[in-house]
């Protein structure tokens, strides 16, 4: 069985979520070669079409003394969600080890100017993805993913 690169797994397992989601239309994985920096999945949940880029920086060294930064977040990736840095409904979702981060595009151009334990500890929107069915509330992410403003934004 070929094992999938930790993007994909990270993918998968999130749209297990979404599937559970209330209000979940559709959700879908997007491979876009026409317009670049689009991300990686398109979703629609009541109606409200929204955005969202799965990165993993599963094993960083020395954490503790790390700033967070994501390596793979390609330059026309942060351009097209810069350019949307009003839309309430474009994420980045980034898994560092055993946790899920949720940014909004108010947030997640300043988490990289911060220390990682500092993002682990105060991030209001964090999911321990040892067991995202478990951990996840999915009214919470319903709200979250229909652009509602949640604690910390």
């Amino acid at each position: 069985m070929n094992k999938l690169k930790p993007e994909d797994a990270m993918v998968k397992e999130w749209s297990k979520i979404f599937n559970l989601t209330p209000g979940m239309l559709a959700h879908e994985r997007i491979e876009n070669t026409a317009a670049n920096g689009t991300p990686d999945y398109a979703y629609c949940i009541d109606g409200i079409n929204g955005w969202i880029e799965f990165k993993v920086h599963a094993k960083p060294r020395d954490i503790e003394k790390r700033i967070a930064k994501v390596k793979h977040w390609k330059g026309l990736q942060r351009e097209w969600m810069r350019a949307r840095y009003s839309c309430p409904t474009v994420f980045l979702f980034l898994r560092v080890r055993d946790i899920d981060y949720i940014f909004n595009t108010n947030t997640m151009f300043t988490f990289e100017k911060e220390q990682y334990t500092i993002l682990m500890e105060d991030h209001p929107t964090k999911y321990d993805n040892t067991d995202l069915k478990g951990n996840v509330d999915l009214f919470t992410l319903r709200n979250i993913l229909r652009g509602v403003k949640y604690n910390g934004e």
